[in-house]
């Protein structure tokens, strides 16, 4: 599930949710490099996860 597409004159910011983590993927135009970051959506324990 996409939840954000964000888009700038140098940067394209992707966020999706796969299985209750969110996953952000960023790619900088200007020194052609991309970042990545995953951070999990537990909320209260490790049966409560929201996806």
């Amino acid at each position: 599930m996409v939840t954000a597409i964000t888009t700038t004159d140098t940067t394209n910011t992707y966020t999706t949710s796969i299985g209750g983590v969110n996953v952000t993927v960023r790619s900088n135009f200007s020194d052609k490099t991309a970042t990545v970051e995953v951070e999990p959506k537990i909320t209260g324990g490790a049966l409560n996860v929201q996806g």
